[in-house]
């Protein structure tokens, strides 16, 4: 390896540290095996560095790279499109630390390094993600100063560095707020698993434990006071396809596919209604969130005949919009037949002793209201158990539940419940979506976690509609084995051991938490949440009337003011010319007038040669271009003083009165 580009080691710990900083970002999105082989190729690299290890042999470069393809292929059958660019992006990026031969190669690794950095805006686009990107161009940037400069000492280089970043972001700022904003071009499709959050089916016979994620899911604010607490159940999907075993929607459609079902709704001006906005993060799915009954006047945003709200694409970038939810609308609306007996439809041969035990039942009570009252009030005085960490069931897994096992979460007791009611001959259906948030009393929103994941019931009832009912509170305090409140759950609050949503108890820790909370939803309100209506408004605050002329002027404008900026700071200022700068002007004009003549003043002479080459060959001039030199030597010599004006108009004179002798 030619290493005279190499002069300080630390290029290649920057290197390394920038490439594990990027496998940090992505971690939770990057296979094992990927690690595996970039570690080999990174360690290897460090130990040739150090000189432990020899040139990497042919073969096992070979040998590397097979079975890494290998690799790619065999995980690419069950992942995206997207998904597979990423992984071949760090393991291209991983491996090239093993072909460190020349600068080029280096160019090529801070290039992928960028590229990376961009990468990982798809997944998140919060401030820490932002914070972090920043610090690794500063590091990209780095190793370049450092390639081209291996004689400044590393504190140098990275301050040059950082120096160069921060003179890019006047230009990063202003194209963010006057470009036009483009929405995202791809969405990643996220691997699904028993953790909280939301899924298009639920199948809770399946699973056996709980993971928790403390990821936000989204952010609400109010118009007027926030609902109160036990009505904070945010509607997100509608599962009405029930085959004995799992809880699906009513039709299944590509994450692509539009949504035309929407419904047309009565005159809502007397209604009382509650105003909110709410801020969601990327999900790369249709549904969105609000309170019952959720409607909304935004373009994207479609009403479904299930009273849920669905986005007109996959949210693949953080979206807000605004939400009027009408309480009791519920009540005035019809149930069609055909939604009837939708919401009637039960597996044949499935569930046998559910159906038999609510036969049974049914009779005692006189109307529908009275029999899921029953129901709840069964649920809370048999020993029905709240677990985070249930049984797994078999294909009856409703009568195994409710006869045999008797634990479960709230998945468990909604899809329970929802098939009790329909046995009874109700309308019924599950309801997924969040409960709760946390509330912040200082800056007035709503924080919702992916752990505030819940799913509940709605059954049709005469005169009131489509009404809620949760039957996991019905479940005896004492029952509650793993709860989100109690120690058993911490390792479920907080998904890994450095989420602070693990330390609530630690008073520090929790004000912390909820500062980075604060500045998090200012950073999706004001920066994430930038789009074409804010830029229309701010360029609107700044210019006035818009216009295309004024929106080009603008736009020119800042960029002249960036580039006086750079212009500025790469050296070329502006010095208003002293009076010595005015003398040695006046000498430069009777060079200048000389060479026009033939007679040019070599870089080597002084003013007196350069008066003798004069003399020799314009003997005329001898008098006149004697007197000039010996002022001009007499003035720019002098230890007294420098130059004065009087010097100068001086200079001025005797350079006329040779002139006009010409």
């Amino acid at each position: 390896m030619n290493s005279s580009w190499l002069v300080n080691r630390h290029i290649i710990v920057w290197m390394m540290a920038a490439y594990f900083i990027s496998l940090l970002m992505l971690f939770e999105h990057t296979p094992w095996w990927i690690l595996l082989f970039s570690g080999v190729a990174i360690g290897w690299r460090w130990l040739y560095v150090i000189g432990k290890v020899s040139v990497f042999n042919r073969l096992a470069h070979h040998g590397l790279t097979i079975s890494a393809v290998a690799m790619l292929i065999v995980s690419s059958l069950g992942s995206g499109m997207m998904e597979n660019m990423v992984n071949l992006l760090l393991l291209a990026y991983g491996l090239k630390f093993i072909e460190l031969r020349q600068k080029r190669d280096v160019f090529v690794l801070v290039l992928v390094g960028l590229i990376t950095i961009a990468v990982t805006f798809i997944y998140s686009e919060s401030l820490a993600t932002t914070l972090v990107a920043a610090v690794l161009v500063v590091l990209q940037l780095s190793i370049l100063v450092a390639l081209h400069a291996p004689q400044m000492k590393w504190h140098q280089q990275m301050k040059m560095a950082g120096k160069i970043a921060a003179l890019s972001l006047p230009m990063t700022i202003s194209l963010f707020l006057i470009m036009p904003q483009l929405g995202p071009l791809w969405s990643v499709t996220m691997a699904g698993g028993a953790t909280t959050g939301l899924s298009d089916n639920m199948s809770p016979g399946d699973i056996a434990s709980l993971r928790g994620s403390s990821k936000l899911a989204f952010s609400v604010t109010f118009d007027g006071e926030p609902v109160p607490e036990r009505d904070r159940y945010w509607r997100a999907l509608v599962l009405d396809r029930f085959d004995g075993r799992a809880w699906q929607q009513r039709e299944r459609r590509s994450r692509w596919q539009p949504y035309e079902d929407e419904v047309t709704w009565p005159d809502l001006s007397s209604e009382p209604s509650i105003s909110y906005r709410i801020i969601a993060k990327s999900s790369n799915q249709h549904w969105l969130f609000g309170l019952n009954v959720a409607t909304s006047r935004d373009n994207d945003v479609k009403q479904m005949a299930d009273l849920t709200l669905k986005s007109a694409t996959p949210l693949a970038s953080t979206t807000a919009y605004n939400v009027v939810s009408y309480p009791q609308l519920a009540s005035k609306l019809a149930l069609p037949k055909a939604e009837r007996a939708r919401n009637l439809q039960l597996p044949e041969q499935s569930n046998l002793q559910t159906k038999a035990w609510v036969a049974q039942q049914r009779p005692l009570f006189a109307s529908d209201l009275k029999f899921a009252e029953s129901v709840l009030r069964h649920f809370n005085q048999q020993p029905f158990y709240y677990t985070l960490e249930p049984p797994l069931l078999g294909e009856n897994s409703v009568d195994e539940f409710l006869f045999s096992t008797q634990r479960g979460f709230c998945s468990h007791y909604s899809s329970a419940f929802t098939l009790m009611m329909r046995y009874a001959g109700i309308p019924a259906r599950v309801v997924t979506g969040y409960k709760g948030g946390e509330w912040n009393e200082e800056v007035k929103y709503l924080n919702v976690y992916q752990y505030d994941a819940h799913a509940w019931s709605e059954i049709w009832i005469e005169g009131a509609g489509w009404t809620r009912v949760d039957p996991t509170a019905s479940i005896a305090p004492e029952r509650v084995i793993s709860s989100l409140d109690n120690e058993t759950a911490q390792p479920f609050l907080g998904g890994n051991a450095f989420s602070l949503v693990r330390y609530k108890e630690n008073p520090w820790l929790n004000s912390l938490r909820l500062t980075l909370a604060d500045i998090e939803f200012y950073w999706s309100r004001w920066v994430v949440e930038y789009n074409n209506e804010k830029q229309m408004q701010l360029l609107q605050m700044i210019l006035g009337k818009l216009t295309g002329l004024r929106i080009v002027a603008f736009t020119l404008f800042l960029m002249a003011a960036i580039g006086l900026l750079l212009w500025w700071q790469s050296g070329f200022r502006w010095q208003r010319p002293t009076m010595q700068d005015k003398f040695e002007a006046v000498y430069q004009s009777l060079i200048k007038q000389m060479a026009r003549r033939g007679v040019v003043r070599e870089n080597h002479h002084t003013a007196s040669e350069f008066e003798a080459v004069i003399c020799a060959q314009h003997p005329e001039l001898s008098k006149e271009i004697k007197e000039f030199t010996a002022f001009y030597n007499r003035v720019n010599y002098r230890t007294q003083s420098a130059a004065r004006a009087d010097d100068v108009k001086c200079a001025k004179q005797l350079l006329n009165r040779l002139l006009k002798k010409i």
